[in-house]
């Protein structure tokens, strides 16, 4: 993210940022195992069934998110948005999923046999 901003010429911004957990263990030495996973935090209908680029499912909740997201912002009110996100099918992944995800790529990690 430092390289980011400085990028963009917001110095400001770029020095607000430390380094993360997976740098820091880096900068420990060795050659540490380094392992990512991602999840959405809620589950958009339809995209991914026709792959893109663009998803146009994905093209298309994004415009709605982005719709929303300024209402709220103009609004400060967020209960036409909570329906009208309910009504489109929008809900956050489940706990549990989350839960089975995260386990199954720790145990494929181990997998690895990597000490």
């Amino acid at each position: 993210m430092i390289e980011h901003f400085e990028a963009l010429g917001d110095h400001e911004t770029a020095a607000k940022f430390r380094p993360s957990s997976m740098e820091t263990i880096r900068r420990l030495g060795g050659d540490p195992l380094t392992i990512v996973s991602e999840m959405p935090l809620f589950i958009t209908p339809g995209v991914g069934e026709r792959l893109g680029p663009p998803d146009p499912v994905a093209v298309e909740w994004q415009t709605k998110i982005d719709a929303w997201r300024a209402e709220v912002i103009a609004t400060g009110e967020t209960a036409s948005v909570d329906r009208a996100a309910a009504a489109a099918g929008l809900v956050p992944m489940p706990i549990r999923d989350q839960m089975d995800l995260q386990w199954t790529f720790v145990r494929a990690a181990l997998a690895l046999g990597v000490s």
